[in-house]
């Protein structure tokens, strides 16, 4: 699949997520919800890990300990998402989300040595006005404190995308993807556990 593609379409279904995390919301504590979330994408991506040693591959000391880390940083930005929709809406998040440029910038600039162009950071000003006009009419009312909270987790997206660009080259998106779901499991298991013994509705 081409490169835009795949961010195009990638792009498609995180308009979904703030949408789907709400209504799950409304049954599940966050943690459980997105635990039970990973436990069917990997049983989804079970089968292929299965085949072409992939699975031996994803539990190499090597690999399984980046994979981990991925999982944990990716794991708790998107389970503090989840709790932010809690106080703010859909709509809200998803605007508040594309604050990951400005992080995306400054860590793929400082940790990956890439360079970022001019018109590449007039767009990244313009989506951070945007997204601080937000703030500002907010500022006050409890949507705030959900805004706050999704602003400042993509920053463990992006070191999570760092790391993964650092993976060894012979290592396949479903081997990265099924074992960052395999690992999420464990990462978000004391959160998991903690909602258990408070209730369904914990949050």
């Amino acid at each position: 699949m081409p490169a835009f593609a795949a961010l195009l379409g990638c792009w498609v279904l995180n308009a979904f997520w703030p949408l789907i995390g709400q209504d799950g919301l409304r049954c599940f504590s966050a943690a459980l919800f997105y635990h039970g979330a990973m436990a069917v994408g990997f049983l989804c991506f079970l089968p292929a890990l299965l085949a072409r040693g992939r699975w031996r591959r994803a539990l190499h000391p090597g690999v399984a300990g980046p994979l981990f880390l991925m999982s944990l940083l990716s794991g708790t930005g998107s389970l503090i998402y989840l709790l932010a929709l809690r106080y703010t809406t859909a709509a809200n998040a998803a605007v508040m989300a594309q604050s990951e440029v400005l992080y995306s910038a400054i860590l793929s600039t400082w940790m990956l040595g890439e360079s970022v162009s001019a018109p590449q950071g007039a767009a990244s000003l313009m989506v951070l006005a945007g997204t601080g006009l937000i703030m500002a009419h907010d500022l006050g009312s409890l949507r705030w404190k959900g805004d706050l909270m999704i602003v400042l987790t993509p920053w463990m997206f992006q070191i999570s995308h760092v790391i993964a660009k650092r993976l060894p080259k012979d290592l396949d998106p479903i081997l990265i993807s099924g074992g960052r779901l395999f690992f999420s499991l464990f990462a978000l298991a004391p959160f998991s556990l903690w909602a258990l013994h408070h209730g369904p509705n914990w949050s």
